[in-house]
């Protein structure tokens, strides 16, 4: 019984999240997919080209909301994840300096799973919402 409910919560938790999402690509011109990864010289890069498939098995959902200033420092993901930001703005910091502005709508395929990672700052005067969708 108290795993139905826990897959009804989560059913019910990802629908709300899609509907937030679709509203937000509807009222968004141009949302972009990006991908994070860890090169041959074992820095995190990002790929803004990035085109996810049409359909890919998911393992789980987390809502987060990060205040504006909220930070953590140099980190590699801790499994291959998609983020998709449903309002607010994150920057993405890389390790030569770069550092890419995801706002809502955008969602990032992130599997920089070793070496030095990135940084991620909720920047704005908004509450950053994103959900997490962990990969099998």
């Amino acid at each position: 019984r108290a795993c139905f409910d826990t897959i009804r919560r989560i059913s019910v938790k990802l629908r709300e999240s899609c509907l937030i999402y679709e509203t937000i690509l509807a009222e968004r011109e141009a949302s972009m997919f990006y991908r994070l990864y860890t090169g041959e010289d074992g820095q995190s890069h990002m790929d803004e080209g990035y085109a996810p498939p049409d359909t890919q098995g998911a393992t789980g959902v987390v809502v987060r909301r990060q205040e504006p200033g909220y930070f953590i420092d140099w980190h590699p993901a801790p499994r291959r994840q998609y983020i998709v930001t449903l309002r607010g703005q994150v920057e993405i910091g890389l390790g030569d300096g770069t550092v890419h502005t995801l706002g809502a709508g955008d969602m990032m395929l992130a599997e920089d799973l070793t070496g030095q990672g990135h940084t991620t700052r909720a920047v704005g005067d908004e509450t950053r919402v994103s959900i997490a969708i962990t990969l099998d």
